[in-house]
């Protein structure tokens, strides 16, 4: 939009022959009060009925608001008659007229001065301006600050984000270290099971191969006697040999059993809160040696009726004295599908996690229960038929009856979904 500089200042022209926004050399009309731009100016001054009005080109003139000013209290015409200008003001219709339209369209009506009441109405705009423009002002504080509020919105998002992040990522390495550490501690407890258990089998095995020792000796002696020794050898060595082989035939080796392996078992099951404990426990079960060709079994004889069991001791002729038969540990046998864990012991690391239960969920009595039987008994169900994330749900159940329970509250959990 052009503007007329006069005067140092500025102000928007619009041209009144137009209407359009003055571009170049401004000119005013002082017969008619209006600004020209500077084609309707040429035709304004060659025009029959205003060729004789003083156009003053825009070079001319002192200043933009004293034309204005000088416009505002220059006489204008009434609309309905050309030659007559607006000189008062219907009260009755609040327009302004002039005197012909007083005794005809408005006759009867109330008038004051045009001058007068128009001064009057622009006070009243003016009285009024200060505070519209004080609500503008106070329009665009508003607009500013909302514009402030989401930029701090905005950045308290990817803070938040950001936080949420760097809480996670420190919760994850510690969960992890104490993982690490609690594989560690399993680990420790396979060893120890290897080691109690090979201990185990080595003191059967020297024991095995000590008596073995002795019978292959008596075997082999006997053997050479019977096969290749004269007379006076064989009469002089059977008593002893008879006593040898009998104490040799009077036992009853047995294999080493049961054959244990180690055994890791990982937790499938899915927990609200994580503990050391979800990874797996390790323990002893029984092998399967399928690859071990089994001994013909040797038929006990029958103690008779009566008669106590005469304990054989295996003698040789060697000093050696043989190491006692070491008392086996009888090995807990599994239960189930858990193994025997040992003495591992384990250390909670809980997670606040709360299970966010959903209005018709169908749950049943968890972990931290401790409300009795109101649900019915174990197994029993209910639905959830008030949950607003304040830690506590409400829960009426298939019995009829119909509670609140911790679902957050205190870290406890009452509940888990069916």
């Amino acid at each position: 939009m052009a503007t007329s500089q006069c005067g140092g200042e500025s102000a928007k022209v619009m041209c009144s022959g137009c209407d359009n926004d003055i571009i170049g050399n401004t000119s005013f009309c002082m017969n008619c009060k209006e600004f020209l731009c500077r084609i309707c100016a040429s035709h304004h001054t060659r025009t029959k009925h205003t060729r004789d009005h003083q156009v003053v080109p825009g070079s001319e003139m002192e200043s933009v608001e004293k034309l204005v000013e000088m416009r505002s209290q220059s006489p204008v015409t009434c609309t309905a008659h050309e030659n007559e200008s607006i000189k008062l003001y219907c009260d009755n219709c609040q327009a302004p007229v002039c005197v012909i339209c007083s005794v005809t369209s408005h006759k009867g009506h109330q008038f004051s001065d045009a001058t007068g009441a128009a001064e009057t109405a622009r006070n009243a705009i003016l009285k009024l301006l200060s505070p519209a423009e004080q609500k503008v002002s106070k329009y665009q504080y508003g607009i500013d600050s909302a514009i402030d509020a989401e930029d701090v919105l905005e950045k308290s998002k990817h803070q938040a984000k950001t936080a949420i992040d760097e809480k996670t990522n420190e919760m994850i390495a510690g969960m992890a270290t104490v993982l690490r550490k609690h594989a560690e501690s399993l680990k420790d407890g396979v060893d120890a099971l290897f080691i109690h258990k090979q201990a185990d089998i080595h003191k059967f095995k020297e024991m095995m191969e000590f008596h073995m020792e002795i019978a292959r000796n008596a075997y082999d002696y006997s053997r050479k006697v019977a096969r290749y020794g004269n007379v006076a050898e064989v009469l002089t060595a059977s008593p002893q040999m008879k006593t040898k082989l009998e104490k040799v035939n009077a036992a009853y080796p047995e294999p080493y059993k049961p054959a244990e392996k180690i055994e890791f078992a990982p937790k499938s099951r899915p927990s609200t809160r994580f503990q050391q404990s979800d990874v797996g426990n390790v323990g002893l079960v029984t092998a399967n040696l399928t690859n071990r060709v089994p001994v013909q079994n040797v038929q006990r004889p029958q103690r008779q009726s009566g008669v106590k069991k005469k304990t054989t001791k295996l003698q040789t002729s060697s000093p050696t004295v043989a190491p006692p038969i070491p008392q086996r540990t009888k090995m807990a046998q599994p239960q189930s599908k858990q193994p025997n864990t040992g003495h591992v012991a384990y250390h909670p690391y809980t997670v606040s996690a709360p299970v966010q239960l959903q209005v018709y969920s169908r749950v049943q009595r968890g972990q931290d229960w401790e409300w009795g039987n109101q649900d019915g008994g174990v197994g029993s169900v209910g639905m959830v038929m008030v949950a607003d994330g304040s830690g506590w749900v409400q829960v009426k159940w298939d019995n009829g009856l119909e509670g609140k329970y911790r679902m957050g509250y205190g870290n406890k959990y009452d509940l888990q979904l069916v």
